[in-house]
């Protein structure tokens, strides 16, 4: 059998990438576009032989997953240059390794403006919407004080030393018991 980015006998370097964006498309339709969120390519095989792709496999390939609405991820961790070379446009790319040649514990991931954009519009939108940093200054008060008063009945074993931290974030301290220094 040959390795899938390879022609099988008699076939153009082109037929492969015909095949397989074929085969993948199938499988999107088999499985339903809504059950797959992104496709994952590493555009030059490197562990298994430092393997290029047959001609026009990108091409195809991210046109199929265009067509359905997939995001198309390249990892590119390990040589950061595939992408250009091969004509991908992915909506995602993984970088590491070749940031620093691998001297440094680094990674990156680039976004299209697409995506960045979705990320941008929908992030924070309630927070924004209710204005989280307003009601949190407004409630904070109300919560230290409620703490403080819960925290001098409570039944928990040990003298109440202090609450801290703030505003919505608290912790106490307690000894078992509070001796004399």
């Amino acid at each position: 059998m040959s390795f899938v980015y390879f022609p099988s006998k008699g076939e153009t370097e082109e037929e492969p990438s015909t095949r397989l964006a074929k085969n993948l498309e199938d499988l999107i339709i088999k499985e339903g576009p809504e059950t797959i969120g992104d496709f994952i390519a590493k555009p030059v095989m490197g562990a298994g032989g430092v393997i290029p792709p047959p001609a026009t496999y990108f091409e195809k390939i991210q046109a199929v997953v265009k067509k359905y609405d997939i995001l198309f991820i390249a990892d590119e961790a390990r040589d950061n240059v595939c992408c250009d070379k091969y004509n991908i446009k992915p909506d995602l790319v993984s970088l590491a390794k070749a940031l620093s040649s691998a001297y440094l514990p680094i990674g990156a991931i680039l976004m299209s403006q697409e995506v960045a954009d979705v990320i941008y519009s929908q992030s924070n939108k309630l927070g924004m919407e209710r204005n989280i940093p307003e009601h949190v200054a407004r409630v904070a008060p109300w919560f230290q004080d409620g703490l403080k008063a819960f925290a001098k009945i409570s039944p928990i074993i040990g003298e109440l030393i202090d609450i801290y931290g703030k505003p919505l974030k608290a912790t106490e301290e307690r000894v078992k018991e509070l001796k004399a220094q």
